[in-house]
């Protein structure tokens, strides 16, 4: 049924965002997170139950893997994932962003560090998702990679269906992390066949007949003040100095364009981008990566305001635009993706319309099965085009 749907799209072209950490690989080096950290946070999120009113502790319930359970008759307040339990536990504290710059991102980090602590070790010996310990080593069992291979399969299982299909598309890796070249040399290596994953198909046998090194950007935010470095594959924060708040527009330039690696740097709104953006990678032959920049995100205490640019255009007649990210909160200002009308720059926040752009990736199922990413491509279309 998925490659009956995704043969109907042959009309349009496909533009794929593809967030990198605890999406396609389970390294989060963005937060300094190990595999076994990421993993066992997987099960974290997957794992539900209800906040005790006697110690006000989270008990677990049943996990995703599960069959339904009868829930007990004295229960009361909602179900949630261990993981959201403890964003609920450590969550920023009012006035925060009242606060300059430096205490915000003090505080921040303390946030940041609570959460992955706790979510880190749920399946630990002793701690209170020891029993769903299997789940991790079922993930393992998934990932058993060859050395130097970190993506999972799933993803490269979508690749190949869109290209035996002789789908074209845009991939456009989005990472707020350092990985970034990482995972384009991998995936060199599966467009050139050395890798574990075989590549299939006329879209991938042409890109490698003629392989060219995918193009690379980084993205320098403030607010909605939006400006990109072409070049780089790290992350400007890495350049710039924590406590940098230049406000006018040459003078940012100047510093961007002082970057190592950097070929331009220019301003750039909504609108520019969205075409932009395909021009560009066109040139690397539709495949690429773009560093957002994490300091705009954590001075917002992680609203989407801050968070990665997805310029779009519902109804678009040339575009199926999709964005792939664990940290997509469909109708949250807490979403890592910051979805925008082009046209006017408009947020786009609710739950109808960012179903059907926004994938909330939920890791610990793109991992045990195969066609995750599929399904999950072809649900987004079908809703953005009602004639599929």
């Amino acid at each position: 049924m998925s490659r009956q749907l995704l043969q109907r799209c042959s009309k349009k072209h496909l533009v794929i965002h593809m967030d990198i950490n605890k999406t396609i690989i389970q390294v989060d080096q963005a937060g300094g997170r190990t595999t076994d950290d990421v993993l066992n946070s997987n099960v974290a999120a997957n794992t539900f139950g209800l906040v005790d009113p006697t110690d006000n502790q989270w008990r677990p319930l049943y996990c995703a893997a599960d069959a339904p359970v009868v829930l007990p008759d004295a229960h009361s307040g909602p179900i949630m994932s261990y993981e959201a339990y403890i964003d609920r536990l450590h969550c920023a504290p009012p006035g925060m962003q009242e606060l300059p710059k430096a205490e915000r991102d003090a505080i921040w980090k303390s946030v940041s560090n609570l959460r992955r602590q706790a979510t880190r070790k749920f399946t630990f010996p002793g701690e209170v998702g020891e029993s769903y310990a299997p789940l991790v080593n079922l993930q393992r069992q998934h990932l058993k990679h060859s050395d130097g291979q970190h993506i999972i399969p799933a993803f490269f299982h979508m690749i190949n269906t869109l290209s035996e299909l002789n789908l074209r598309f845009t991939l456009i890796f989005r990472t707020f992390g350092s990985d970034l070249n990482t995972v384009l040399q991998e995936w060199r290596s599966f467009v050139l066949g050395t890798h574990a994953c075989k590549p299939s198909g006329p879209v991938l046998q042409e890109l490698k007949e003629s392989y060219i090194e995918p193009l690379s950007g980084s993205f320098f935010r403030q607010g909605d003040d939006v400006y990109i470095c072409y070049g780089p594959h790290v992350s400007l924060s890495s350049h710039l100095k924590s406590d940098f708040e230049e406000k006018d527009p040459v003078k940012v330039l100047e510093h961007l364009q002082q970057v190592p690696g950097c070929t331009s740097a220019h301003k750039t709104s909504f609108s520019d981008l969205k075409d932009h953006l395909v021009e560009y990678f066109a040139r690397s032959k539709n495949i690429g990566g773009l560093v957002d920049y994490y300091p705009s995100w954590a001075q917002a205490a992680e609203h989407r305001t801050g968070g990665k640019v997805f310029p779009i255009s519902q109804n678009d007649p040339s575009y199926y635009f999709v964005f792939f990210d664990d940290n997509i909160f469909i109708g949250d200002e807490h979403s890592i993706v910051d979805i925008r009308e082009a046209d006017g720059a408009k947020s786009i926040v609710g739950v109808e319309v960012e179903r059907k752009y926004c994938v909330p990736v939920n890791a610990f199922r793109a991992i045990v099965d195969k066609e995750y990413f599929v399904s999950e491509l072809c649900a987004c279309l079908k809703l953005q085009d009602s004639e599929l």
